[in-house]
């Protein structure tokens, strides 16, 4: 990599995460350790011709097989996934966490803020089966009693039929909206843009309302498939991981402008299946677990983007219950929905543009 040749998108994120001069950091990231580690890392990975194939040939099963057919299949086919897992990086450590707070701290840069709390919590919910569909007033009435305000991202031809009562429901509480797809179509991204834009066009008019957030089936993302979420008019995809065992990590937990397209990016922090499934925990060790990665990024001052399964959580009340009690009590997290940290995105970003306007 020339070490001059920083993309101007990593430049741009850093800039309004920090309100800094992109040439000044430009400058100084040059002389920096961390030149070599960044390139292409806020990019999707390619999904290989053979994943590919493989992940069309599994859909097809899964979409004539039952509900309990397809947790099984799905299951066994992660828990093989186990084989090639890796040591995850300590937040602390992730490129862009330690790029930011290097930058704060040598140039005294303003630190993001999140309507005045130190960081931010998003909970999210994958509704992938009709056993969950039919458990979200149950949780959603939870999230109610501790104000915990969250996102539903929902499926809408994958056996259960969206009732336009309850996402009323969940709107009316200013709870929030998103899409998951109209089927769990695992190889979603590899599909042509045709086909990603006709099925995802059939299942917001299922929806029937507007939707601004979308996190894609089996984490299938692409830059075509981030294409068309733009011209959809989606404004965020919350699909990369903060951290992986598997696969690729972004390495940031702060949301950013995708490189080359018009979207946003809310990298997802942890999902149940991976405490529950992946680690076999207890509910008291899940929690603690989860408590302790969102007190590393209180310390960095991102955003936690936590991904639950209805189907899992109603095994696990006890559990979610318990987080929810102890998110209540904590002063420096505000507890929002996904797209309300798009908001305050546009806005830090809208206040960079109009301090290098004035720098000019």
């Amino acid at each position: 990599m020339d070490k001059t040749n920083i993309s101007n998108d990593v430049l741009e994120n850093l800039s309004w995460w920090t309100l800094l001069d992109p040439d000044l950091i430009r400058e100084d990231l040059i002389k920096s350790q961390w030149i070599k580690r960044i390139d292409g890392l806020l990019d999707t990975r390619v999904i290989s011709p053979f994943e590919a194939v493989c992940r069309r040939i599994l859909h097809k099963i899964l979409l004539y097989s039952s509900d309990t057919n397809r947790y099984r299949i799905t299951d066994s086919i992660k828990k093989l996934r186990q084989l090639v897992r890796k040591e995850l990086i300590e937040i602390p450590h992730c490129t862009f966490v330690e790029i930011y707070s290097y930058l704060v701290k040598k140039f005294n840069a303003t630190p993001l803020t999140w309507n005045g709390h130190k960081a931010c919590v998003c909970l999210t919910h994958d509704v992938d089966s009709k056993e969950g569909y039919r458990f979200i007033e149950n949780i959603l009435d939870l999230e109610k009693r501790f104000k915990a305000r969250s996102t539903y991202n929902f499926l809408t031809n994958w056996g259960y039929r969206i009732d336009s009562h309850l996402v009323k429901k969940i709107l009316e509480a200013k709870f929030e909206v998103g899409l998951h797809g109209w089927t769990h179509d695992i190889a979603l991204g590899c599909r042509d843009k045709k086909r990603i834009k006709r099925e995802l066009g059939l299942a917001m008019k299922e929806l029937g309302v507007r939707v601004s957030g979308f996190r894609a089936p089996a984490f299938a993302i692409s830059k075509a498939l981030l294409e068309v979420l733009v011209e959809l008019g989606i404004k965020y995809d919350s699909s990369m991981k903060t951290l992986s065992c598997y696969g690729q990590a972004v390495e940031s937990p702060y949301p950013y402008r995708y490189p080359g397209v018009d979207i946003w990016e809310i990298p997802l922090t942890i999902q149940d299946d991976r405490i529950f499934r992946d680690l076999h925990l207890s509910c008291e060790e899940g929690l603690g677990v989860i408590k302790e990665l969102v007190e590393r990024i209180i310390k960095v001052g991102g955003v936690v983007v936590i991904n639950t399964h209805p189907r899992l959580i109603k095994s696990r009340y006890i559990f979610y219950e318990d987080f929810l009690a102890w998110l209540s009590e904590q002063p420096d997290i505000l507890v929002c929905p996904t797209i309300e940290v798009i908001d305050i995105c546009e806005q830090r970003r809208e206040e960079f543009n109009r301090c290098l306007s004035i720098k000019k």
